[in-house]
């Protein structure tokens, strides 16, 4: 997936609001009992897989202790369609994401003031 982000200032806090876009490939497997008509065999396992495309759209706070270590959360909206007999073709719904977002590489250059 490819996307851009863009995150501005809420007054002198370490607090950003955070807006973010993407779009890319999607692939889905799943798996369940073979089925021949009304039958179900659990003896055998059918794999079914697909592709799609994924766009997203999400909106959220990034809360930045120093310049290693920051929360998140993100909510916002996906779409996702599928290009397969077999699978669902649309996927799509309502995400949030709440985590802890810890920076590898870039410790100790002048990014900002915290």
């Amino acid at each position: 997936m490819i996307g851009l982000r863009y995150m501005y200032p809420a007054g002198n806090l370490p607090l950003r609001y955070e807006f973010s876009a993407g779009a890319g490939t999607a692939f889905m497997m799943k798996q369940g009992p073979e089925e021949y008509g009304p039958f179900i065999d659990p003896s055998e396992t059918r794999t079914d897989t697909g592709f799609g495309t994924h766009i997203e759209l999400l909106a959220g706070l990034n809360y930045r202790l120093n310049q290693t270590l920051a929360f998140f959360l993100n909510g916002g909206y996906h779409f996702t369609r599928f290009y397969s007999d077999y699978i669902a073709s649309d996927a799509s719904g309502f995400q949030i994401s709440l985590g802890i977002r810890y920076t590898i590489s870039g410790r100790g250059k002048k990014l900002d003031v915290y």
